[in-house]
């Protein structure tokens, strides 16, 4: 027998096509009595760019203005959730009730979804998109991750008007 679905993570890239991911995570957490936990990870761009630049940014760099620019891309990730959260219920009737918890980290999104998806779900819905025929072959590079590594089953979901 299948494990029942009472916790959803829901991963976000705040694009659209996590935006019709999220159509679905909603659907069925409806249907199946479910919360959800749409979870955002954004890039540590310091550490990027410590990496890619072989040096000690925060040496040479205002450690307090990188804080701010992390706060105010934090506050922007959050701000875009709620809005697609709320865009989807207002096109989905009975997901009004639907309980959706946002959670938004810094750090590396396979990583910390990988870590986040052991913390008690029972499924990860998220969304891919292809730019090109090629590109439509494969999965993005973190569902890829994801669905390569997770213990629990991820259901990846295309943007639905992609044009072709």
């Amino acid at each position: 027998m299948y494990k029942s679905i009472k916790n959803i993570l829901f991963a976000t890239d705040l694009s659209d096509s996590a935006k019709d991911a999220l159509k679905y995570a909603i659907s069925l957490a409806e249907k199946h009595q479910a919360k959800i936990t749409a979870f955002h990870v954004l890039p540590d761009v310091m550490e990027n760019f410590f990496w890619g630049a072989g040096f000690e940014m925060d040496m040479h760099f205002d450690a307090e203005a990188w804080k701010e620019v992390t706060e105010g891309r934090h506050a922007t990730a959050l701000e875009i959730i709620s809005k697609h959260i709320e865009e989807v219920r207002k096109g989905i009737e009975e997901a009004k009730d639907v309980s959706v918890r946002v959670k938004v980290e810094i750090g590396h999104p396979v990583k910390n979804l990988l870590e986040e998806s052991e913390q008690g779900y029972d499924l990860i819905v998220m969304g891919t998109m292809g730019h090109s025929k090629f590109e439509d072959m494969i999965l993005g590079s973190v569902a890829t991750g994801v669905v390569r590594r997770c213990k629990i089953p991820v259901m990846v979901v295309p943007l639905a008007d992609k044009k072709e």
